[in-house]
């Protein structure tokens, strides 16, 4: 399986179930049979079989049957292991009875489900590594029943280790890189040599870095043993903020409190307005912020576009009820290790972009604009749709690309980086004289994250299978994982 956007291919699954029935049951795991049997019957038909499963549990996560002599193998509640079939086919749902397969000295948290079996579909296990497994990522996932009943697709092959050797070089002698006149503020250690692996330096500028950031770390030994991973440049400095006497954006109806500053003339660098809106703004988040000289000038940074986002009280009044929508920062669907993704956003903005398309930039673009810098352009683009799904930034002469709604190609740099949320601007790949549905967007662009493109074939695609999907975003933004590779065809052979 290529890491990360192969997932896994369909099986040759053979589904049982009336037209009317909601819980299909799918013929699986080709040659062999659920072990853990709690007893057996004998059933001349095999919906009898089905029925009598259901009987048990009410759900029948799954079952054995053999036609030969109508033997109906029932199963323990939990977890199974597979033996050989000896006449039985065996029949499941989409969820996952046999176990997850495991990466030794891995941390394991799970998403989805709580870990006991049957696993729920989409039920996601995450493998940490305290330093990074061998083949070089620093997580790992397994997904059940993501394309197939009753198998994990992982993100990874099964010799891959977590490896303890590495450990023992994984700290660091070297100094971590320094950004003058920042605050410094040591997280999971005390500052001491050697630092740890993992250890982290935060460093904060009340008036933002010269790059646009209020916030940079320096992690020791994250990809390699006693050097410093850094999100930022040599070059960036903090720089003596720049008070600020021009009045704050404001926003009508909504509740304001200071932060760092008592609300007088002039604001200090770093000096907040926070915005909440006892409903939600017009804009859908519950919460928005203006930071005094983030840009070492006069200037008022904000996470909202200044007269066009409102707190619409009058919707409170009507609905007589009030309430918050919370948004998440983590992202829901984090299903492997994410290459190495650059994130540009505040502490408080609800849309996170990410630096995405290493050498390529969105090609469709509507128009151009020159700002001094970097948030001015992502500003830029939310005032155009709101959303702003994705842009182009050339940081040497501060040129913004704003781009055209819809779907979206990609065309060389030329100096520019490209951003995007999780959504797809750019086409999902296509299969020919496949058909195509769609599940969890409508087939126009931006498609949503984890919307999914299924394709079926008549008569089988090349590489054998019936059913094939390409699913967005499902492990980094804009990139479409795929279940097949790009050579596979429908046709009719």
């Amino acid at each position: 399986m290529d890491h990360p956007s192969m997932l896994i291919a369909f099986a040759s699954l053979h589904w049982i179930a009336s037209a009317y029935e909601v819980d299909l049951h799918w013929y699986v795991h080709k040659g062999e049979r659920y072990g853990n049997v709690l007893r057996e019957e004998q059933f001349f038909e095999f919906p009898e079989c089905k029925a009598e499963c259901k009987k048990q549990d009410g759900r029948c996560h799954g079952f054995n049957y053999r036609e030969s002599d109508g033997t109906c193998e029932l199963l323990r509640p939990g977890g199974n292991r597979l033996i050989p079939a000896n006449g039985f086919n065996s029949y499941a749902r989409f969820a996952c009875l046999t176990e997850y397969p495991k990466i030794a000295k891995a941390e394991e948290t799970f998403e989805g489900w709580d870990g006991e079996y049957p696993a729920a579909e989409g039920g996601v296990v995450v493998f940490t590594c305290p330093y990074r497994f061998t083949d070089g990522y620093a997580k790992h996932a397994a997904i059940c029943s993501c394309v197939e009943p009753d198998v994990w697709c992982t993100t990874f092959k099964l010799d891959v280790q977590c490896n303890p050797e590495s450990m023992n070089r994984a700290t660091c002698q070297t100094e971590y890189p320094t950004i003058a006149n920042a605050v410094e503020t040591f997280v999971g250690w005390d500052g001491e040599y050697p630092a740890p692996h993992a250890g982290k330096v935060v460093f904060t500028c009340p008036s933002n870095f010269t790059d646009g950031f209020s916030e940079h770390e320096a992690t020791c030994s994250c990809s390699e043993p006693d050097v410093w991973c850094t999100t930022f440049n040599l070059d960036v400095e903090c720089k003596p903020g720049v008070p600020c006497q021009t009045e704050y954006p404001t926003i009508a109806n909504a509740v304001e409190t200071f932060v760092g500053w008592d609300g007088e003339y002039p604001a200090p660098p770093g000096g907040k307005v926070i915005f909440t809106c006892p409903t939600t703004f017009t804009d859908g988040s519950s919460e928005h912020e203006a930071t005094c000289s983030c840009l070492n000038r006069d200037y008022w940074c904000t996470t909202f576009a200044p007269e066009e986002v409102e707190c619409k009280r009058k919707d409170l009044e009507a609905r007589d009820h009030g309430g918050t929508i919370t948004i998440a920062m983590d992202h829901p669907s984090m299903l492997t290790a994410f290459a190495c993704l650059h994130w540009i956003a505040s502490a408080y903005e609800v849309d996170l972009h990410w630096y995405v398309h290493k050498g390529e930039r969105y090609g469709n673009v509507s128009r151009e604009e020159q700002f001094f810098e970097f948030p001015e352009c992502k500003a830029e683009c939310k005032k155009q749709d709101g959303q702003c799904h994705g842009f182009n930034y050339r940081e040497s002469d501060g040129t913004c690309e704003l781009l055209r709604p819809g779907g979206n190609r990609l065309i060389p740099a030329n100096g520019f980086k490209a951003y995007a949320r999780f959504s797809c601007l750019t086409e999902y790949p296509k299969i020919a004289k496949a058909v195509e549905t769609f599940e969890g967007w409508d087939g126009k662009y931006p498609a949503a994250e984890r919307g999914v493109v299924v394709f079926t074939c008549p008569y089988r695609f090349t590489d054998g299978y019936e059913k094939h999907a390409a699913i967005c975003s499902c492990v980094e933004p804009d990139v479409w994982c795929t279940t097949f590779k790009l050579d596979v065809e429908c046709k009719p052979e």
